[in-house]
């Protein structure tokens, strides 16, 4: 299951929290690898209450 995918799935349990703003879900990776190619061990916020954030 992908970030994405885990923060839809919160979203959809939480969304009366979320509707009130009283929660606010975050996915997000840590690149340990250098895929993003900003060095290793940076964390990166991909998602925000289901919405993508490209980088």
């Amino acid at each position: 299951m992908s970030v994405h995918d885990q923060v839809s799935v919160a979203c959809e349990r939480y969304k009366s929290l979320l509707q009130e703003d009283r929660l606010l879900i975050v996915g997000a990776i840590y690149d340990f690898r250098n895929d993003y190619h900003h060095g290793e061990g940076h964390f990166f916020i991909i998602n925000k209450n289901g919405i993508a954030i490209t980088q």
